[in-house]
């Protein structure tokens, strides 16, 4: 079994990064834009623009966004591999004043954000792996929130995919520590890993840390009510994230 080391975010330094000095040659990190795909598989949908614009991961490059059908999300179902193709090369990557996705109804309206595009992708279950596998492929970062309580199962295609194929800079594994179980979240992770078998070690040697950071902090709160009315990145989650990862 991995040895995985247990990251909070709340305690690492504040990054230097820039969110709202994104340009088609570098991101909010000083680097270029790096395609992501972010899946937050036990979340309610309406938390998932606080994550992914106020976190800061759209200033960080163009953001794919997993959902499942079953979430009651605003979107056409993609049933086919043509249509996810055709989905995923649709997708522009230029920097710029983007609209928030409306995820589902009853949404409340965020402001314009800048950054790069966030692109939401409802997938039919019957080719939910093979679209994941696809992402992987295309994306420089995955990014995964964990956040769950003790009764969320499944993950184990995921992560186990993830730990054969994705270098451990390239997989950003993510915990609420206000909102998980913390020790169920680690095991879900602990068993993904073994369940991936000899090639969990030959592409990677050491594991990925788990980052942890706290939604209910004071900080947290007051820079999130900042993000929803003025559409800004106002978390440097995602830089911190990344500073872990040996980006910066």
């Amino acid at each position: 079994m991995a040895s995985f080391q247990v990251v909070s975010l709340d305690e690492q330094p504040e990054p230097g990064w820039t969110p709202d000095a994104v340009s088609a040659s570098r991101n909010a990190i000083g680097r270029p834009a790096e395609r992501i795909l972010f899946l937050w598989p036990f979340a309610r949908p309406i938390n998932l623009r606080a994550q992914v614009i106020g976190h800061g991961w759209a200033q960080i490059g163009p953001v794919h966004l997993l959902l499942r059908p079953g979430w009651g999300v605003m979107r056409n179902v993609l049933s086919s591999m043509e249509e996810a193709r055709a989905a995923l090369e649709g997708l522009p990557s230029a920097p710029g004043r983007h609209k928030a996705p409306q995820l589902r109804f009853g949404d409340g309206i965020w402001r314009p954000y800048f950054g790069y595009p966030v692109q939401p992708l409802t997938v039919d279950g019957r080719i939910w792996q093979q679209v994941f596998a696809a992402l992987v492929e295309r994306c420089g970062l995955c990014v995964v929130d964990l956040t769950a309580k003790r009764d969320a199962q499944g993950l184990s295609f995921e992560l186990s995919f993830l730990f054969g194929r994705a270098h451990p800079s390239r997989l950003a594994l993510l915990v609420d520590s206000a909102q998980a179980d913390v020790d169920h979240c680690l095991r879900l992770i602990e068993a993904a890993w073994d369940g991936a078998g000899p090639r969990a070690t030959s592409s990677r040697g050491a594991a990925p840390p788990i980052l942890l950071y706290d939604s209910q902090s004071p900080a947290y709160v007051r820079a999130g009510f900042r993000g929803a009315f003025t559409g800004k990145a106002t978390l440097p989650i995602a830089a911190k994230a990344l500073r872990c990862l040996g980006w910066v």
